[in-house]
């Protein structure tokens, strides 16, 4: 695997993707050297918006990528310090360790990290499943009868959590909504003709949290905003279907690992942020995802101005079909 170019991994990663999890490691060690070789650099603007490019263009849900890549971090950490202890580690890519497992490990160890150390012999001895893994994370976790009785809001909350919640947001998720309910972030509306007179049309339906079940969990994932027009091509009958996903704050931004999920649904997809995003949103984005930027009213302080500042690329869909089904059931 040394001195691979970014094409030879993207082939190599998609070849490991048809195996599914058998050869998580090979996956975390290909993704490993793309991101400490930085071999994104020149064609994309930071590892995260390679993984999303990645995922797009390969239609894999991106949550996967980072999984992996999650349980290779957990794996190579208490390797080491097994090895410091003393004791034999086989490499990573020889070894039968679960990647569900490694990830509960992680999982249980912010919550109670004094069981961590006995989990990990278990797991890499192999002496314990995922299942036992998994009812001891359901039995560490806060539940929500205890968070209620808690009197601080932080309380049982990592430190990412907290951190969203400090983050202050200069523009509200609820101000970029109602903005795009208008139709000027589409573009001027086209003049239609019919039997020698001329009008213009208004073909456009909105929706907002528009249910959208993608099968990485066992309920539907929720998009921001969805829109559907014929307004921004020449044939009427032709319907595009755009998608949008809301950001309000860096961390959202930056730690949403689902919304690459959408794109398998629309035919344009989109993030709406607010101005202070704009660097963060371009350097972090999918190359064909488009950028609509809410600014404040100079003059108006109650007023928002959308601005496409990146046009989408048109999207190959699998499962357009499964959005217009429910768009048809929503307004019959």
């Amino acid at each position: 695997m040394n001195n691979l170019n970014l094409k030879e991994i993207e082939n190599k990663l998609e070849i490991l993707m048809k195996i599914e999890k058998k050869n998580w490691a090979d996956f975390y060690l290909l993704i490993k050297q793309v991101e400490t070789k930085e071999l994104w650099r020149g064609a994309y603007n930071s590892f995260t918006q390679w993984v999303k490019d990645f995922a797009v263009r390969t239609k894999t849900h991106e949550s996967t990528i980072w999984y992996k890549k999650k349980a290779g971090e957990v794996y190579e950490k208490y390797a080491e310090i097994r090895k410091k202890k003393g004791l034999e580690v086989e490499e990573i890519q020889n070894s039968k360790v679960s990647i569900n497992s490694l990830v509960i490990l992680d999982k249980i160890d912010k919550y109670s990290p004094d069981k961590t150390e006995e989990l990990v012999e278990k797991i890499f001895n192999k002496e314990i499943t995922r299942n036992n893994l998994q009812d001891i994370y359901k039995a560490v976790r806060p539940n929500t009868e205890v968070k209620e009785k808690i009197n601080s809001i932080y309380a049982y909350k990592t430190d990412d959590e907290i951190r969203a919640e400090k983050i202050e947001e200069s523009i509200k998720s609820s101000n970029i909504l109602s903005t795009l309910y208008g139709t000027e972030w589409l573009g001027k509306k086209k003049e239609r003709k019919y039997f020698k007179s001329s009008y213009e049309q208004e073909k456009v339906q909105c929706f907002s949290e528009f249910s959208l079940f993608t099968g990485t969990t066992r309920h539907s994932r929720r998009i921001d905003f969805l829109c559907v027009e014929n307004m921004t091509t020449e044939n009427l009958w032709e319907i595009n279907i755009h998608g949008i996903e809301i950001k309000v704050n860096e961390y959202d931004l930056l730690n949403d690992k689902k919304y690459t999920e959408y794109t398998e649904f629309v035919d344009f997809f989109y993030l709406a942020v607010s101005e202070e995003l704009e660097e963060i949103a371009i350097n972090n984005i999918f190359k064909g995802c488009g950028l609509i930027v809410i600014y404040k009213d100079k003059e108006n302080s109650n007023r928002f101005i959308p601005k496409i500042i990146k046009n989408p690329n048109k999207l190959t869909p699998l499962r357009r079909e499964d959005t217009l089904t429910s768009i048809t059931l929503k307004l019959l």
